[in-house]
């Protein structure tokens, strides 16, 4: 953890709770929503996200299905902290993605 970080999560507790939060529980998005990105996406899960929650795995399933271009991942080693669980297979699976999918100028 980096020094001062927890110090600093107390004092934005109360953006999280008050301002972050209740967007987070209006926000939806669905099959209807997928299909209106034209764009590649690239859905990862961890290998071990649906030992931690099976509703991981669902939404993953669920991604590769609606998205019209999608490419699935699932990162070894990894739950649901993916780039912190295993860093350089995230880190190589998004610049493989990149590589076949440059964002343009």
């Amino acid at each position: 953890m980096l020094p001062g970080a927890f110090e600093q999560s107390i004092v934005d507790a109360a953006t999280s709770f008050e301002r972050d939060l209740p967007g987070w529980l209006d926000w939806s998005f669905g099959e209807a929503d997928a299909k209106r990105i034209a764009c590649p996406v690239l859905a990862v899960t961890g290998s071990k996200s649906n030992a931690l929650w099976a509703r991981f795995g669902e939404t993953h399933r669920l991604l590769l299905k609606w998205f019209s271009d999608v490419r699935g991942y699932v990162l070894p080693g990894a739950a649901h902290g993916l780039h912190l669980d295993n860093p350089r297979g995230m880190a190589g699976a998004l610049a493989d993605f990149w590589a076949q999918h440059p964002l343009p100028d």
